[in-house]
């Protein structure tokens, strides 16, 4: 078993940290998008198309972040 180097600790906690940070943006956005009257799962005015757009836009995001972090050559 090898020893873990702290290169590797680095990058997992910015991984974690990017995750936690990630969930916290999803998390408001969906805050600002079901807030008001209650609607429904599915169906006319439902909240699965801004749903899907939050989950495009924390993933365009990540994708954004992660190729600017990794891809620096």
């Amino acid at each position: 078993m090898e020893a873990v180097t702290s290169v590797e600790l680095r990058r997992e906690a910015r991984a974690i940290a990017a995750a936690w940070a990630s969930f916290a943006v999803g998390g408001l956005f969906a805050l600002v998008a079901v807030w008001g009257e209650p609607r429904p799962i599915a169906g006319e005015g439902s909240v699965a198309l801004p749903a899907a757009g939050i989950v495009a836009l924390i993933t365009a995001g990540a994708f954004a972040l992660s190729t600017l972090l990794h891809r620096r050559d």
